[in-house]
């Protein structure tokens, strides 16, 4: 199988004290501008991938979710990997794994989202907030939501080498994960 990668670039909203620049939805523009962009190339919805690691993987979240929700799955990618920040996870009108939204007002909101890898360290701030996020998800998406608990590591461990040998643990199970769901047996 050929595989690319390609990495998002997308632009950073700012406020105060910082220079005011690009709203909070830029950045999702940005990842929808770009999923876009694969799809005039010709690249199916089922063979992209879409992925992160902490604020990317909140716009590869919301990409998703996008896709699912509001282009009614017209053009879903194929699945979803991602370690989530705390400041993101955590916060009830960014993210539905907030502790602060009721599980029922949540019901069937995950119900075509494309399979899904959820990543968490150990000492990470937000893992129960990302357990949460996976409990809800299985509740629409079943089998269809990975979630992978690393001994150890806190955010971000996939990208330091420092984190052996959880990083090549993490990478070896996300690799797995990343042929079945491309292969297609979902």
């Amino acid at each position: 199988m050929c595989s690319r990668l390609f990495a998002l670039k997308y632009r950073l909203a700012a406020g105060p004290p910082l220079k005011i620049g690009n709203p909070i939805s830029a950045a999702l523009i940005d990842g929808l501008a770009e999923y876009r962009y694969f799809l005039d190339l010709g690249f199916e919805p089922e063979n992209i991938l879409v992925g992160g690691d902490s604020a990317s993987a909140i716009i590869a979240y919301q990409l998703v979710q996008y896709t699912a929700i509001q282009l009614d799955a017209a053009y879903p990618p194929v699945a979803l990997a991602g370690c989530l920040p705390a400041s993101e996870i955590d916060t009830a009108w960014l993210s539905p794994s907030s502790l602060n939204i009721p599980n029922v007002e949540l019901k069937g909101m995950f119900f075509k989202f494309s399979p899904t890898f959820i990543l968490a360290g150990e000492a990470k701030m937000c893992r129960a907030s990302m357990r949460v996020l996976w409990e809800r998800m299985r509740v629409d998406m079943g089998v269809k939501v990975t979630y992978l608990k690393v001994a150890k590591p806190p955010h971000d461990l996939v990208g330091f080498e420092f984190m052996e040998p959880e990083r090549s643990f993490a990478k070896r199970k996300i690799a797995r994960w990343t042929d079945k769901v491309l292969s297609g047996s979902r």
